[in-house]
């Protein structure tokens, strides 16, 4: 269960962005399209509530990525 927090915030922007690139797609096509990413992201965001403790007291899901070495800045 990594990266649940980063797939919730872009694959809504994937989706957009490949309708985006459907130029010639019927309006029914588009819109099942945007709901297969909507239903997509909420079943990645129930993962993501299943998967919480309500017994640990600290931060969940976090995600840590180092951005600038050079600097240490994460």
């Amino acid at each position: 269960m990594t990266h649940l927090l980063t797939y919730i915030v872009f694959l809504p922007l994937a989706g957009s962005a490949l309708l985006l690139l459907v130029r010639g797609a019927s309006a029914t096509a588009i819109k099942v399209a945007g709901l297969l990413f909507s239903i997509l992201t909420f079943a990645v965001s129930l993962v993501l509530y299943l998967g919480f403790d309500p017994s640990v007291s600290g931060m969940q899901f976090t995600e840590n990525v180092v951005w600038i070495p050079s600097l240490n800045i994460s």
